[in-house]
This record gives C-alpha cells, structure tokens and sequence, in this order.
C-alpha cells in the first residue's frame, strides 16, 4: 500500500506552486517536488513530479 503526505510548506510564486510530498509504500519513503499551477480557483498538476535526493 502507498501513501503519499506533503511535507511542509509549499512554495507559492503568482499563480505556480511546488509541493513537496513523501511517498512511502514497502516500508521505504522517497520525496519529491510536485509542480502546480492555478486554474480558476483550483490547484492541477503542471508536470512530473521531480525526485528530491535524500
């Protein structure tokens, strides 16, 4: 089973956004930065997600 949690803050810049999750599945966790932008009134995903090296 995975589980996906934003760890800390995101980081918001006009209408983009990077949030940082944490990706656990296995007993293992990998973090990553997800790129958002704002539509309207709703955050979407803006591209792939970039690996955070640990």
């Amino acid at each position: 089973m995975k589980t996906v949690k934003i760890v800390g803050e995101p980081k918001v810049e006009g209408n983009q956004a990077l949030v940082k999750i944490a990706i656990s599945s296995g007993g293992e966790t990998a973090e990553a930065n997800l790129p958002l932008v704002k539509q309207g009134d709703k955050w979407l995903l803006s591209g792939e997600p970039e690996r955070v090296e640990s």
